[in-house]
């Protein structure tokens, strides 16, 4: 484990949170609410701090950008980037539920339960096709969903989000750029 890669790759996870807090800062600013379907496209954020932090290191070997790039060089430094991003971007994203605005859980909570009875028909048929009574299950899932933490619930989906998303790109961005 070379030390060096590590805190490039933090560095890069540095500047990948700020970027990640002024996009959901503007989606939050735009659409009032930034857990939105809107918000996935901060895939583009870590996309695009991974891939700088690591075009940014092959400049700066000696070289430059022709220089010999070896995989697990780059997959140390997109693992630290994402694993910097991830930790920051989830207390980042506690803090501003629980201090700035805690409306938005209730808001998103809404707009998830108003998108679940939306489409009651078909949960209730595809909760049929089990041979099960649709309608109980459809109405004990309501119930379920109604009671859930949606605190939780959504710090739990940002971190499994990002972690998935963090381990793909980094090992394709590093095969790709490797040399």
């Amino acid at each position: 484990m070379n030390k060096q890669l590590w805190s490039v790759g933090a560095k890069g996870g540095l500047w990948g949170t700020l970027f990640f807090m002024i996009f959901f800062g503007l989606v939050y600013l735009i659409y009032g609410n930034p857990f939105l379907p809107i918000k996935s496209l901060d895939f583009f954020v870590y996309l695009f701090a991974m891939l700088a932090v690591l075009v940014w290191h092959r400049l700066r070997m000696p070289g430059g950008f022709a220089s010999r790039f070896h995989l697990w060089e780059g997959l140390q430094i997109t693992l630290a980037t994402g694993l910097v991003m991830l930790a920051l971007s989830v207390l980042f994203i506690y803090g501003f539920i629980t201090w700035m605005a805690p409306e938005v859980v209730q808001a998103y909570a809404q707009y998830e339960i108003q998108q679940f009875v939306a489409a009651k028909a078909q949960w209730i048929e595809s909760f049929k096709q089990d041979g099960k009574d649709g309608v109980a299950i459809y109405e004990e899932v309501y119930r379920n969903y109604q009671k859930r933490d949606w605190v939780a619930y959504l710090l739990i989906q940002e971190i499994a989000q990002k972690s998935f998303l963090g381990l793909l790109l980094s090992i394709i961005i590093s095969a790709v750029l490797r040399k």
